[in-house]
């Protein structure tokens, strides 16, 4: 058997004020092309599907459209839900889509049965296990210890009705991590203080392959067969190194299972670019001139309008920063405010308008100030 593992589809996602949605369009294309010219006998959606609880318009009719290409294909789609979707809405009409090969998983119930799909060598089994907080099996576990996310996916694990002899597959959302591994995360990701979300990857031995979402780069958790398929577009800027695909699995008999990575091919891309203002904007034209761009300026002069003029040549520019002012964040950097000008008001706002403008205030500039700090500290004593 072979199926496409996805996950983290985010539909409906804006980078800035950019819409996503023709890139995320281009994405799903891509992978009913794949499915039917590669023979993929399912696709797997590990969560995350919509980037909001209450999805776009835009995003429902690009998840429907699809759901509705995989289905002419006559291609099941297994879907759970992730810790940015609804599970109400997402799970809406699933049991008259499961009979069409749709089979979505929003709240989970202990024990639910798995969604089994066969092929030359028998049954393969899919548990769906979407994101849930603790308290949600806790509630359902009462004989149980539930202290946190990795008793509640044990448990769960544990009440799943698995036959050994056959092949499972474990469909999950949570942030899992293996003995001496730590997984590879980015910015664009949503997070719990502590580490308390963190699942140990060893509650997946009953399973042939675990297909996981959550974590927006593509890796493995410890064993080959522990997976997170990451996100099919870079959905922060700290991305802009990372490549995106998306996972194939092929499952032969028991215990035989391969897996490859394929990669997308997004129209517009997402770059960083450093130098001085002038030097960017005299650079030839290329193709990539459309790509997503954060722009890091390393001019030791004030910049100004530079969103503006950077946007002008490079339409699609997300992020400008300066490196001098970033040098100054730094430990060991001189800040604007420096410790001993802390408690004088004008004196760390005429280091600030100096930063900014390159230039003293004048003699007018400073009365108007103090003006407007004395005026200031009336008010609040007042």
């Amino acid at each position: 058997m072979r199926f496409i593992h996805l996950a983290d589809l985010h539909l409906g996602r804006s980078l800035a004020e950019f819409s996503l949605i023709d890139l995320q369009r281009e994405a799903l294309t891509e992978i009913v092309n794949y499915a039917a010219h590669a023979g993929a006998d399912a696709v797997v959606i590990a969560g995350d599907v919509y980037d909001r609880s209450t999805p776009s318009v835009q995003a429902v009719n690009l998840l429907s459209g699809f759901l509705s290409a995989l289905s002419r294909l006559n291609i099941p789609a297994l879907i759970i839900a992730g810790n940015h979707d609804s599970t109400d809405r997402l799970a809406f009409l699933s049991d008259i889509l499961g009979q069409a090969g749709i089979h979505i998983a929003g709240d989970y119930r202990l024990g639910q049965p798995p969604v089994t799909l066969s092929d030359a060598f028998g049954p393969v089994n899919f548990y769906l296990l979407p994101f849930f907080r603790p308290g949600h099996i806790r509630a359902q576990a009462v004989d149980e210890p539930v202290a946190g996310y990795d008793d509640a996916v044990r448990v769960a694990i544990e009440r799943m009705p698995i036959d050994a002899s056959q092949r499972n597959v474990l469909v999950g959302h949570q942030f899992v991590c293996a003995a001496g591994h730590v997984p590879i995360r980015s910015d664009s990701e949503m997070l719990f203080a502590g580490g308390t979300e963190l699942v140990s990857a060893a509650h997946f031995a009953p399973f042939d392959y675990v297909a996981l979402g959550h974590l927006h780069q593509a890796q493995r958790v410890g064993a080959e067969t522990v997976r997170y398929a990451g996100a099919p577009l870079k959905y922060a800027l700290g991305e802009a190194g990372a490549a995106k695909s998306f996972t194939v699995v092929d499952m032969m008999e028991k215990g035989a299972v391969s897996v490859k990575q394929e990669p997308f091919h997004p129209s517009v891309g997402l770059r960083a670019v450093r130098g001085r203002l002038e030097d960017i904007l005299a650079a030839p034209p290329a193709e990539n001139d459309g790509d997503f761009l954060e722009v890091l300026l390393t001019d030791e002069e004030p910049v100004y309008d530079a969103m503006q003029r950077l946007r002008a040549r490079y339409p699609r520019t997300v992020n400008v920063r300066r490196e001098r002012d970033m040098m100054l964040n730094m430990p060991g950097g001189e800040p604007v405010a420096r410790r001993e000008d802390r408690r004088d008001p004008m004196a760390v706002f005429s280091r600030f308008a100096s930063e900014i403008t390159g230039l003293d205030l004048t003699v007018e500039e400073q009365s108007d100030m103090r003006d407007v700090l004395t005026e200031a500290a009336r008010e609040e004593d007042a």
